[in-house]
């Protein structure tokens, strides 16, 4: 066993259990937009102890139905990292979706490859989409040690 070994994660875990702002319905997996894939967690310190970030992955696959996912909330103590990632290795600032959010109250529409800071404190989502015309990634990742979050 190597020096480091500790510090890397090779089993995907179940990170359906983080998702606090996803409502009941997605918690329960009662009503869950069809084409959103199982969350997976990447990083926390149940793995890493000395990692102090959450951070967790899915797939949203195509559909013509536009669909919200996540709901409005905040983060109080920590700051959070939300990326984007289109597939196409010819044309990978393509995202292949149209994806929504909102930033304290303010509507975005994201059509590229991207990410968005969101400071500790601010209000963000509903976060949706409004088309998915190829599978895209999305990557969530909390600067804190525990996914934590207040419904607004």
């Amino acid at each position: 066993m190597g020096a480091h070994d500790r510090l890397f994660v090779k089993e995907l875990w179940d990170s359906s259990e983080s998702f606090t702002c996803e409502g009941d319905a997605v918690r329960d997996k009662a009503d869950v937009p069809a084409n959103l894939g199982h969350p997976y967690g990447l990083m926390r310190p149940a793995e890493v102890p000395e990692s102090q970030v959450h951070m967790g992955y899915c797939w949203i696959t195509p559909s013509d139905e536009a669909a919200t996912w996540v709901h409005p909330h905040v983060h109080r103590d920590h700051d959070e990292v939300l990326i984007w990632m289109g597939n196409d290795p010819e044309n990978p600032k393509d995202l292949g979706a149209r994806l929504v959010m909102e930033i304290d109250g303010e509507r975005h529409v994201l059509t590229t490859t991207g990410s968005v800071f969101i400071p500790r404190g601010t209000v963000h989502c509903p976060l949706g989409w409004e088309s998915v015309e190829r599978p895209f990634r999305f990557i969530s990742l909390f600067l804190g040690p525990e996914y934590e979050a207040d419904d607004e």
